[in-house]
């Protein structure tokens, strides 16, 4: 929830300052890198990922440390726009949505599920981050077209809340 609540606080200066470019996906969330220090960037990568596990053990203090934090700094130097991300965020007719002067409130980016599209980080639901910069947990069994495990987050999501999140 951290993460995603950094990530939201940054996006508020942006919209603040109207430096937002409207690229769709977790790309919108990876364009607050260069507002980050180096250390920082770990924000991107969910203590939950299992893509992206601890250094070693001597790291169990700080999960959220990445397997290799200088390589993690040279993939956003090199293109922010294809280096890792954790979360999914809004599609292009989301982003032209969420952000204008009469916009509700909507979920604008949150947790991936897991590589396989499937398992989740968390066993228990899903962070979100709204466009209004809050951000939030939602339980499985509240979401649309829940049936007993988790509900997908994306195109193919029973839940309209999720459908237009793309990794």
């Amino acid at each position: 929830m951290n993460n995603l609540r950094q990530l939201g606080a940054l996006m508020s200066e942006r919209l603040a300052e109207d430096r937002l470019q409207r690229v769709p996906g977790a790309v919108f969330l990876k364009q607050f890198a260069a507002d980050l220090r180096n250390e920082d960037l770990q924000t991107f990568t969910c203590p939950g990922d299992p893509r992206y596990p601890p250094a070693d053990d001597l790291h169990w203090r700080w999960p959220w440390l990445v397997e290799n934090l200088e390589d993690l700094v040279k993939r956003y130097a090199d293109d922010w726009r294809t280096a890792p991300c954790s979360y999914r965020g809004p599609d292009a007719d989301l982003l032209a949505e969420a952000f204008g002067p009469y916009a509700p409130r909507l979920i604008i980016a949150c947790d991936q599920n897991g590589p396989d599209g499937s398992a989740p980080y968390h066993a228990g639901g899903v962070v979100v981050l709204y466009n209004d910069a809050r951000v939030g947990f939602i339980k499985w069994e509240k979401m649309e077209g829940y049936a007993g495990g988790p509900v997908k987050v994306g195109s193919d999501s029973p839940d309209p809340r999720f459908r237009r999140l793309i990794p």
